[in-house]
């Protein structure tokens, strides 16, 4: 069981590798090598952790692969959040539920989305002050604000967006867009332009567009 944990380990970090020079066949291979040497592991936390550490890698490769919407995407960001539940919520959940936030929000399930981004927010701010915190903020304040957008709620739409452009900070925050593959910051002015001309005032969208 030992040299089959390592081995996964191995894997997790093989994949991690391959994720960051999109390789992204190469990472998945290695991915679904270590999910089969997971299961032949004894039950136990040390299983879950490595588990979970798979299931989040996959379903970021998956995206990169097939896209948000993927019902791959779905099962495996499930999956990790079930291990994370039984792992007492670890901070690296926070990528697990943005995951699955903008599955919902990709396959037009937009009360789904506003429930699990609300979750979300309530975790972030539980967790103030660790690495990569204020980074996850700007981005659930994004998704919540397009979320609102989406339902017609134009007075909490236009309050997250807001709260993005307060919480952003250039500096700190420049490796978003290569990260999660867009600038938060600049999607938030691309909705608050479409935001903008939803309730009549179609000058002002478009200094916000531009």
């Amino acid at each position: 069981a030992g040299m089959q944990g390592r081995a996964a380990a191995y894997r997790l970090q093989a994949a991690n590798r391959a994720r960051r020079m999109s390789a992204h066949e190469e990472a998945l291979g290695h991915l679904e090598s270590g999910l089969a040497l997971v299961r032949m592991l004894p039950d136990g936390a040390d299983r879950m952790q490595l588990e979970f550490g798979l299931q989040t890698a996959l379903g970021t490769v998956l995206i990169s692969m097939h896209g948000y919407a993927s019902p791959g995407v779905d099962r495996a960001f499930l999956r990790a959040r079930e291990l994370a539940r039984a792992l007492g919520d670890p901070p690296e959940v926070l990528h697990v539920l943005l995951g699955q936030v903008m599955f919902h929000l990709m396959r037009g399930q937009m009360d789904k989305a506003w429930q699990e981004g609300e979750h979300l927010l309530e975790l972030a701010e539980r967790i103030e002050g660790q690495a990569q915190w204020s980074a996850y903020l700007v981005t659930i304040h994004v998704l919540l604000g397009v979320t609102a957008l989406y339902r017609a709620d134009y007075a909490g739409a236009h309050e997250h967006l807001e709260t993005t452009f307060a919480l952003y900070d250039g500096d700190r925050h420049r490796d978003l867009a290569y990260q999660q593959g867009q600038d938060p910051a600049v999607a938030a002015r691309a909705f608050r332009a479409r935001l903008l001309w939803l309730r009549g005032y179609p000058g002002q969208a478009l200094g916000a567009a531009q």
